[in-house]
Formats: structure tokens, C-alpha cells, sequence
């Protein structure tokens, strides 16, 4: 019960970072398209 508990909790760890990193990554790209604009 523990050991599914775990897993449970450790794929939604994953999840929840890859949105973060999506997440950085497009405000990312995002910012970088703005500054290509104004140079």
C-alpha cells in the first residue's frame, strides 16, 4: 500500500515538473522573441 502511495506521489512529482519546466521554457522563448523584436 505504501510502495503504490509512493509511485502515485512520485509520478505526479514528474508531472508537475514538466509543466514547470515547460512553463519556463515558453515565458523563456517568449521573452527572447520580444528582445530579437526590439533590437
Amino acid at each position: 500500500m505504501l510502495s503504490v502511495r509512493l509511485g502515485s506521489f512520485w509520478r505526479h512529482r514528474i508531472i508537475l515538473e514538466r509543466e514547470t519546466i515547460a512553463r519556463t521554457y515558453q515565458a523563456f522563448s517568449l521573452t527572447a522573441r520580444s528582445l530579437k523584436i526590439e533590437e
